[in-house]
């Protein structure tokens, strides 16, 4: 199915309300078997950030997020993918989401790994995702991996709202 596809669910719903949670886990769940580990990671609220002997504090934005994703999965694929990833632009695939309980919790990110090479072995993955995650100053040390499966999916995409999908990052 594709975002086309989806567009044109979303508009031919009953009563003309777009339903964007139906249509999105109906798409991603077409993708499940594409991911074999699921992550989640904590975010810091706050942080502290050195320039000279000044201490500036920092807090988390929502626009802020893609960028913190963007810059954990770099970390991650060169610890992952090593020369590979610089030379030849092999990567892990990364479906991705945050969660904050619309601001009643503390925001983490959600993501469905996939897309290993042949030789890799999944026990060295908390120690990969732990030092990459150390290069991401705003990423706490907490962090959960486990197997990802299609009831992964449906959990992520839990905060999608019926008329947008502003937690999942495309």
């Amino acid at each position: 199915m594709t975002l086309f596809e989806i567009r044109q669910i979303i508009q031919k719903s009953e009563l003309n309300r777009p339903n964007c949670r139906t249509a999105t886990r109906q798409f991603l769940g077409t993708l499940a078997s594409d991911y074999t580990v699921a992550l989640t990671l904590t975010l810091n609220q706050k942080w502290f950030d050195k320039c000279g002997l000044m201490r500036v504090e920092h807090y988390l934005k929502e626009e802020d997020i893609p960028y913190i994703y963007a810059r954990f999965q770099h970390q991650l694929n060169k610890l992952i993918w090593k020369n590979r990833y610089t030379r030849f632009g092999e990567s892990v695939k990364m479906l991705r989401a945050w969660e904050d309980k619309h601001g009643t919790k503390r925001k983490h990110l959600h993501a469905a790994l996939g897309n290993f090479p042949s030789n890799f072995k999944l026990n060295t993955l908390p120690l990969l995702v732990e030092k990459a995650s150390q290069q991401c100053f705003e990423i706490d040390y907490q962090h959960k991996e486990d197997i990802c499966d299609s009831g992964w999916i449906e959990y992520i995409t839990k905060e999608v709202d019926k008329d947008n999908t502003d937690k999942i990052l495309w």
